[in-house]
């Protein structure tokens, strides 16, 4: 990760346009430079990698396991793959998949996907939200415990602090 890090740095430094990279973006926004820092960044990117990584294998492993302890799922989505697969001439005869954008066409692929995703969870930790471009006001009314009247609030919160 540092060296990814480092490559992003050099990058900058000379005058090539890395702003499409996780890395580069940061690199080149406006944080301050402790921000930026070598092991500041490398803590961020391993963040990231692990995230992504742990959701991604979790909501895999919910779906193999429900596809594999029911049989009547397990049939139903195997009738449907292998009628993509034959009804795709390239399919059959080269042995290829079948595209991204035939599958996600297929009802029961995309339910079974949604499912998976909706019994999986996400994060497990709070995550914080900052405000990146504009103030956040929030304004409504609240009624305090033990009080029967609301009470019209408002509340700031500043551009750049997290909650």
């Amino acid at each position: 990760m540092p060296n990814h890090v480092k490559k992003a740095q050099a990058d900058k430094d000379n005058g090539l346009d890395n702003s499409t990279t996780v890395f580069g973006a940061l690199l080149e926004s406006d944080l301050p430079p402790p921000e930026k820092a070598l092991q500041r960044m490398t803590e961020e990117g391993f963040s990231l990698f692990a995230a992504g990584t742990e959701t991604v294998s979790w909501a895999l492993t919910v779906i193999t396991y429900h596809v594999l302890t029911q049989p009547a799922l397990h049939s139903k989505l195997t009738a449907e793959v292998r009628q993509v697969i034959n009804d795709e001439d390239d399919s059959a005869e080269t042995g290829r998949p079948p595209s991204w954008a035939t599958l996600e066409k297929r009802p029961y692929l995309r339910a079974v996907l949604h499912e998976g995703l909706r019994l999986s969870y996400g994060l497990a930790s709070r995550t914080s939200r900052i405000a990146t471009g504009e103030d956040l006001l929030y304004r409504g009314e609240w009624t305090p415990k033990g009080s029967t009247t609301p009470k019209k609030v408002e509340h700031v919160i500043p551009r750049g602090y997290a909650v």
